[in-house]
């Protein structure tokens, strides 16, 4: 199991407050936005940990909503480069919806080993995940949100916590550890990375341990020489009651896929991890079709583990 890295220090982060009551009128605009649907190229996104956004006024709620958690797709084409070449995808919740976790995946036509890197996975406002990635092959890219939709009139309160304003550095051909964590009124619902567009690492283990999140990530030396920085996004869910647990598989697969155990009867996924060989690449972190397991994915083939963040709120 990862090492934690309790002594990083927590930035101040950016708090969305969502009041969900009645029909959803629309939400206001976030103080930090970027274009919709995708982007390519330098990297246009907001800092992760300056987010704000609110809902609009409330009405009075007729009667309650079942409460739900469900993922939501976005895909882009990516085209063959002869160099390593930067590449964004952006997924959004449906108006009244929050945005606690994401996911990637990456189908290279022709299965063949993917020159492809995840190096971004975060979430830049309230209701919106961001994916950033490199490749040189040609495939699909797609980037994945779990999205809770909470019942009339609850007060839901998605926060992202840092690992640090600068990072953690990685020297070429070594290996770093972060870790960034939720205080004490707020739950772990899932978490994410950010390395800069400009270089290149791998990304073998995000895993969560109470409040925590953490992530291992290795410089990627045969592409980029400087020092490879990164930092770690823990994402911090404020609803009254709330809980979560951190599931994992059965056993570890070898084959390079395999997925979690699903959440217990009372839990919904909210986001997922995983732990995959040091050599290997993941093309796929996301929950599965029915949003009732974590599948991951690495290639080439060999040891990965997955698990699940399962978020358990009040009936």
């Amino acid at each position: 199991m990862c090492r934690l890295v309790d002594s990083l220090r927590r930035t101040r982060c950016a708090v969305t407050t969502l009041l969900v009551v009645g029909v959803m009128s629309g939400l206001a605009a976030c103080a930090t936005t970027m274009p919709s649907g995708t982007t390519t190229g330098s990297r246009t996104a907001a800092t992760p940990a300056n987010l704000t956004g609110e809902a609009p006024t409330p009405t009075t709620a007729t009667e309650r909503t079942i409460v739900s958690v469900h993922q939501v797709m976005e895909l882009k084409q990516v085209f063959l480069h002869p160099t390593p070449e930067y590449i964004e995808v952006n997924v959004h919740c449906p108006t009244g919806e929050l945005a606690l976790s994401g996911g990637w995946s990456y189908d290279q036509y022709g299965g063949a080993h993917p020159d492809f890197f995840v190096i971004a996975s975060w979430r830049d406002t309230f209701d919106r995940w961001h994916i950033g990635a490199r490749h040189e092959s040609p495939g699909v890219l797609r980037a994945y949100v779990m999205c809770l939709k909470p019942p009339v009139g609850v007060t839901a309160t998605i926060i992202q916590r840092s690992s640090g304003p600068i990072g953690v550095f990685v020297p070429p051909g070594g290996e770093g550890v972060a870790s960034a964590s939720c205080n004490r009124d707020e739950t772990l619902v899932g978490g994410g990375f950010d390395i800069p567009p400009s270089q290149v690492g791998r990304v073998t283990s995000m895993t969560a341990s109470g409040p925590s999140w953490t992530v291992h990530a290795r410089h990627q030396s045969n592409l980029d020489t400087s020092l490879l920085r990164f930092r770690v996004l823990a994402e911090c869910l404020r609803y009254e009651g709330a809980r979560s647990s951190f599931i994992g598989a059965p056993s570890a697969g070898t084959s390079g896929h395999t997925t979690s155990l699903p959440c217990p009867t009372n839990g919904l996924i909210s986001g997922g991890g995983y732990v995959i060989s040091p050599t290997s690449v993941a093309y796929k972190s996301a929950a599965t079709d029915s949003s009732s397991n974590w599948e991951v994915g690495a290639k080439p083939a060999d040891l990965a583990i997955a698990y699940a963040v399962c978020l358990i709120l009040p009936k």
